[in-house]
C-alpha cells in the first residue's frame, strides 16, 4: 500500500475515489514543519531510550532535516501531492522512509498517531496565536504611534494624552474646585477652603495637576507649544 499507513492486508488498492474523499493533504500541509518538529523530538526520545542507535538517530535527523528544507522552498508539498497521499503525516513518513533507509522504519516506534496529530496541531495553534499577537500589537503600535502626532478634533491635544487627562467631575468643592471622593451635599467646602479661605470666591480646573496635565503645562508655557 504504497503512500499509506494503513490498508497493509488488503489484495489490492483502494479505490481513487474513496482515497479522495478521505483525503485531507491540502488542509494538512500548512502543518508540515510543525509535524517535524515532533518527529525530531520523537527521534530525540527514542535514542535517549537507547531504542534507537547512534547511526539511525543519526539517519532520521538527517532525513528530516532534508524534508524541512524541502518544506520551506515547496518540493515538498509538490512531491506529497502528486503521489496522492490521505494527510501531511504519511507524506511525512513515506518521505523519511525514502531518504533514510531502514531507519526510516523506526521513526513510528512507540509512537502514537493520536498523539502525534494532537501534538502537531497544538504547535500549530500556538503558532498563529503567537503570529497573530505579534500582528496585532504591531497595529496597535502604529495607531498609537499615529495618535500621539494627530490632535483630537483638529488642533489641541493628541489622543493618547487626552486618554490619559483626569477630568475632575462633580462632586468638588465649590470654592477651590478639589473633587471629593465622595459627596457631602450640596455647597460644602473642603477643608483647605475651610481653614485657609482664599481672596477669589470660585475656581475651577478642568483636569487634575498629574503628571500628563503638568507635561503640557510646561510645554505651553515654557517652550510656547501649542500641539
Amino acid at each position: 500500500m504504497s503512500g499509506l499507513q494503513w490498508g497493509g492486508r488488503f489484495a489490492s488498492e483502494p479505490d481513487a475515489t474513496l482515497l479522495a474523499f478521505g483525503s485531507s493533504l491540502d488542509d494538512d500541509l500548512p502543518l508540515a514543519q510543525f509535524d517535524l518538529r515532533c518527529s525530531r523530538a520523537h527521534v530525540a526520545a527514542l535514542e535517549a531510550g537507547g531504542i534507537l542507535g547512534p547511526a539511525d538517530a543519526a539517519a532520521l535527523r538527517s532525513a528530516l532535516d532534508r524534508i524541512g528544507a524541502e518544506i520551506d522552498d515547496g518540493t515538498f508539498a509538490a512531491w506529497a501531492t502528486q503521489h496522492g497521499f490521505e494527510d501531511v503525516h504519511g507524506a511525512i513518513d513515506a518521505r523519511v522512509r525514502a531518504n533514510a533507509g531502514t531507519a526510516g522504519e523506526r521513526l513510528h516506534a512507540g509512537r502514537s498517531r493520536n498523539d502525534q496529530v494532537a501534538t502537531t496541531l497544538l504547535l500549530y495553534a500556538r503558532d498563529r496565536a503567537q503570529r497573530g499577537a505579534r500582528l496585532a500589537l504591531d497595529v496597535a503600535a502604529l495607531c498609537e504611534d499615529r495618535a500621539e502626532r494627530e490632535p483630537v478634533d483638529g488642533d489641541g491635544v493628541c489622543a493618547v494624552c487626552w486618554a490619559k487627562l483626569s477630568f475632575i467631575a462633580p462632586p468638588f468643592c465649590p470654592r477651590l474646585g478639589i473633587p471629593f471622593v465622595y459627596d457631602p451635599g450640596p455647597d460644602m467646602l473642603s477643608m483647605e477652603a475651610i481653614s485657609n479661605p482664599p481672596a477669589y470666591a470660585r475656581a475651577r480646573a478642568a483636569v487634575r495637576y498629574d503628571d500628563v496635565a503638568r507635561t503640557l503645562v510646561h510645554a505651553l508655557k515654557y517652550q510656547d507649544r501649542t500641539d
